[in-house]
């Protein structure tokens, strides 16, 4: 069952959750220095591996480095709130449009191919996720339908296909542990980004 602070979050309209969402991120940068400094390493360490342990060329390794240090707060929000922050997806497209015009650019793929694996890309993650929701009837939010949109673009086809399968796996496999252990039931809601931010961890290791 949910929380009676996650139901009374719930009743304000998405622009005053993603102020809220903004205003808890700015507190807990300024009141958890430790905290902060602990995310900022993540990030440092997972591109300095993907780098020098996994020898990604550089560009990739941006890349995917800069979804996983975007997905960071809002796996962080999700958890709390079980809610996806809005004006926090825009940055996926960014990266997107960055990394394909990249490739381009040097001739690795042409305009043509980049465009049509993201489209692909966008229209596998939230077509899944949009038939889960009409499946669920709500269980799944409309939040993780426009995250898993944004991330195919940014992923494309085949990736995006990864991080649909690991975070399935992920999360049914928490669900289970937590049924198991009598902290959860069936209808308890689980938040999807934290194990969005562990499968794009997984797909950069071992793909």
């Amino acid at each position: 069952m949910e929380s009676k602070k996650t139901l009374e979050y719930e009743k304000y309209p998405t622009t005053v959750q993603d102020r809220a969402d903004t205003y808890q991120l700015r507190s807990i940068i300024v009141s958890h220095p430790i905290l902060t400094a602990t995310a900022a390493s993540s990030v440092l360490t997972f591109l300095l591996l993907l780098l020098y342990v996994k020898e990604m060329d550089a560009a990739s390794s941006l890349h995917i480095t800069g979804i996983y240090t975007f997905l960071l707060p809002i796996a962080a929000i999700d958890f709390k709130h079980k809610i996806i922050p809005n004006w926090r997806l825009p940055v996926f497209v960014a990266i997107a449009l960055l990394y394909g015009s990249h490739r381009v650019s040097v001739g690795v793929s042409e305009i043509s191919d980049i465009l049509l694996d993201m489209a692909a890309g966008m229209l596998l993650g939230g077509g899944v996720f949009m038939l889960a929701t009409l499946m669920t009837r709500g269980g799944v939010g409309m939040g993780d339908v426009k995250l898993f949109a944004v991330l195919g673009l940014a992923l494309g086809f085949f990736q995006t296909f990864l991080l649909i399968m690991y975070t399935l796996l992920c999360a049914t496999a928490f669900g289970l542990v937590m049924i198991m252990c009598g902290k959860a039931s069936v209808k308890t809601r689980i938040a999807v980004a934290p194990f969005v931010l562990l499968s794009t961890v997984l797909i950069a290791f071992i793909g």
